[in-house]
Parts: structure tokens; sequence; C-alpha cells
């Protein structure tokens, strides 16, 4: 059943309103940084106000004058929202921080679009419903604005950790199937599904693994350490991103980019030394990648940098993923030479791995003879 002829009217110039916002977006406006923030917080209040009002108005019929006058006062609040970010989409922001405030914004226009909608439906005397769940979504939106990051390390720094937690998943998850796979009573070894089950060699090659991942995940959590150092300078000598950085690159969009890289080859690494026959091709391409991407990180971190300590933290962290990446790749490589490469492997990454790596005891000194009483 269709809207009357009027109410469609009134949905439609809503929708061209919200078209026009949503294009607005995409036009940057200049003002100070600080002054558009709190002027888009204020505006989100009103915005939940007059959700609010849209909800509670408009959830049985009323005449199309009234809905009207609601609606355009609602429309007018998202208005005044969309301007005030506009002006902290600036030209001097980097791509990654645009996008999180243009998707804010457009997450907003959308939840109240759906509102509108529903309230025409209801209000029109169509289908007469409660409005609180649209409001809801609205208010959410509303809240996203409270944490709105700033400046571009924030904003990546964000996506950043949530993919360091996803590599600390994953060493976890390996951890785990090393101590079950030592284990007597495993669920491994008791498991029906022989694909589970690691021969000898195949757990040898656990702790190799587990070391990659480890260093990768240091080697992550220090880069974001260095997203914090560019985030202290910038505030600190009141700089836009591109004015606290001397290098070439418009933002630091490739950290993000070399982080999800990393964070993937992490997952896939896992899944290819965790089963059995374990995919020595994957081993040995996702730790390629790994190394490559740690590069790129490195690369685009250390010209930005103007701390010495930070930036020396990054390197110690490269040099450890690099090493033991190359363990992985030689392991990979030469499988069958495994016992045998212990001491390649001890150079590489360091007396702890291969002590791991090795699943049977040392052997006990033997203990020296005691001496002979010689009778003079």
């Amino acid at each position: 059943m269709s809207l009357p002829a009027a109410w469609q009217q009134i949905v439609d110039s809503f929708r061209e309103d919200y078209e026009r916002l949503l294009q607005q977006t995409s036009e940057p406006a200049a003002g100070p940084r600080t002054a558009m923030y709190e002027g888009a917080k204020e505006a989100a209040d009103v915005v939940r106000q007059e959700a609010s009002k849209v909800g509670l108005m408009l959830a049985s019929a009323v005449s199309i004058e009234a809905a009207r006058g609601i609606l355009q006062s609602f429309m007018g609040s998202l208005s005044t929202f969309v301007t005030w970010c506009r002006g902290l989409t600036f030209v001097g922001s980097g791509p990654t921080l645009n996008r999180h405030i243009r998707e804010i914004v457009s997450g907003l226009l959308s939840a109240s679009m759906a509102l509108a909608g529903a309230a025409v439906l209801s209000s029109s005397g169509l289908s007469p419903r409660a409005l609180s769940s649209e409001v809801g979504k609205v208010w959410e939106r509303c809240d996203d604005c409270d944490t709105m990051a700033l400046d571009e390390p924030t904003v990546i720094g964000r996506a950043v950790t949530l993919r360091v937690n996803l590599v600390q998943d994953a060493l976890r998850e390996l951890r785990e199937l090393q101590e079950d796979s030592h284990g007597e009573h495993s669920d491994f070894s008791d498991s029906d599904d022989e694909d589970v089950v690691l021969s000898a060699e195949e757990k040898e090659r656990l702790p190799v693994c587990i070391a990659l991942v480890d260093a990768s995940l240091h080697f992550c959590k220090s880069a974001l350490r260095s997203l914090f150092v560019l985030k202290v300078v910038g505030h600190a000598q009141n700089l836009t991103l591109l004015e606290a950085t001397t290098t070439a690159t418009e933002s630091l969009e490739p950290v993000l980019t070399a982080n999800i890289q990393i964070s993937n080859s992490i997952d896939e690494l896992v899944v290819a030394c965790s089963y059995a026959p374990q995919d020595l091709n994957g081993m040995f391409e996702h730790s390629k990648i790994v190394a490559k991407q740690a590069e790129l990180l490195f690369a685009c971190l250390q010209g930005a940098l103007r701390d010495a300590g930070a930036t020396a933290m990054l390197r110690g962290g490269l040099s450890d993923a690099e090493k033991c990446s190359d363990a992985v790749l030689r392991m990979a490589a030469d499988s069958e030479k495994i016992p045998s490469a212990t001491a390649e492997l001890k150079e590489l990454c360091g007396a702890a791995v291969v002590a791991t790596a090795s699943s049977e005891p040392e052997p006990e000194p033997e203990p020296e003879p005691e001496p002979v009483p010689v009778e003079l």
C-alpha cells in the first residue's frame, strides 16, 4: 500500500535534503579544529533532541502540516551538524581521518533517513508503530561524535590497536596449541580427527612460528608507540599532521595498510602450522609477507619520527621480526633438516626459541667420580 501523494512529498523532500547533506560531507571547509569539534558535539545534542521529538510526536497519526514542521526541524539540526563536521575535514587532514569523520556523518544521516521514513508511515496512519528503535539508532550515531578522532595518528592508532589485538589472539592460540601438543592428555591427542594431530616433526616447527608471531606483536606495539609520539609532537607544536611530518607522504595511511597485511598473514600462518599436514608453502609465503610489510611500516614511520628513542625501538622490533621471519622461511624451505639446523636457528632467533623447539629434555651431566683415597 503506497503513501498518499501529500505524504510522499514529505518523504521526497526529506530525501532530497538528505542527499544534499551527504554530498556536502565530501566538501571540506576551513576553520579552527577545536571550535569545529565543540560545535559538532553541541549540534549532535540538538539532533538527539529533535530525533526524540520525531519519535514521540509522529508515532501516531498527526496532520500533514505538523509532520512536515517536525521533520523540517529535524533536518535543520542535521544540516547544522554536517556544517560543523565539514570543518573537521579540511584540506590539511589525511584521508584516513577524513574517511573516519565522513563515516560518522553518513551513519547519522542514514539512521535519520530511516527514522523519517518510519515516522511518515506511522504519522500518516498507514502503519502506526513505536519509533523507539529508530530513535535509539540515531542516538547511537550521535554518540560516535563524542569519541571522534581529531588527528591522523589517533584514528590510525585505534585501527592498528584492533589489529594488534588480533595478532595477540593468534599468539595465544599458537601457545595453547603447543601446550596441548606436549601434554599427555591433550585435546589434540585424544581427538578422533587425525588431521588435527601434529607429528613430532610438525610440533618442532611450532616454536619457530611462535617466535615470529611474538616478534611481530612487539613490532606492531612499537609502531603504536611511534604513533603516540607523533600525536604528542603534533599537539605540543600545535601542528597539523602534514606540518608535523617532513615526509613526502600525504598521511600515515600506509601504516594502517601494513598492519592489516601483517595481521592477515599472521592469521594465515597460524592456520598453516596448526593442522596436519602443515602447509609449508603457506608458512613460507606468509612469513615473507610479514617481513616485507614490517619493512614498509618501518620506512613509513621512521621518516615521520623526530624522536631518536622511538626510532631505535622501532628499528629493534623490525630486526627481531626479520630474524624470526628468516628462520621460518629456512625451516619451511628445508623442512627435512630441522634437527640439524638447530645451531643456525639459535643464531637467528635466540637460545630461548631453540630451547622451546626441542621436545627432548637435555641429558643430565654425569656425576664426577669420587677420588679414591691412597694409603701411604
